[in-house]
């Protein structure tokens, strides 16, 4: 039980923390980003392994990549130069910016 509630309550938290901050980059354009791995998801897709990488800007921008290819290790900072695909909203207020075909420099 109290497992499950502290984790609401970091859920929360982190969302509190996600609605004050912004989307990073141009949709569309491919752009250089310096990036801290937070954490990876792995599931098997339809054609092999997918990961979601989730990550942080130095502002603590929210940043996101899901695709076939693992950028490097959980906790890892990372350059990369990578496509702007959207910015997303939640109704919530949250934000992320979703970027692909990202290629570590």
């Amino acid at each position: 039980g109290q497992i499950k509630a502290a984790r609401e309550v970091a859920k929360k938290q982190q969302s509190e923390h996600d609605k004050s901050k912004a989307h990073v980059g141009t949709v569309g354009k491919r752009e250089d980003f310096e990036l801290t791995i937070s954490m990876i998801f792995e599931e098997k897709g339809f054609y092999g392994m997918e990961y979601t990488h989730m990550m942080r800007d130095a502002d603590n921008n929210p940043v996101v990549y899901k695709g076939s290819n693992k950028l490097a290790p959980r906790g890892s900072a990372v350059k990369v130069k990578a496509t702007v695909k959207s910015h997303w909203t939640a109704q919530d207020g949250r934000i992320a910016t979703y970027t692909n075909r990202p290629k570590v420099l």
